[in-house]
């Protein structure tokens, strides 16, 4: 629902022309988790340590 209303409010206030895209995490340091959602755009890339990363796209 985050998403939704979070899209209709920008999309109020931004050009048409514009892109935003969002990712939110939820971290669970207890469980030891990490919870992703994205507005359905180019992976998330994140970096842990500098060997360790996830989601990312090569690149061109």
């Amino acid at each position: 629902m985050f998403f939704f209303f979070a899209n209709q409010a920008l999309g109020q206030c931004l050009s048409p022309k514009s892109f935003i895209t969002i990712t939110l995490l939820q971290i669970d340091l207890q469980e030891q988790s990490l919870e992703i959602a994205r507005a359905g755009h180019c992976p998330t890339c994140i970096m842990y340590r500098p060997k360790t990363t996830f989601g990312c796209s090569p690149g061109p």
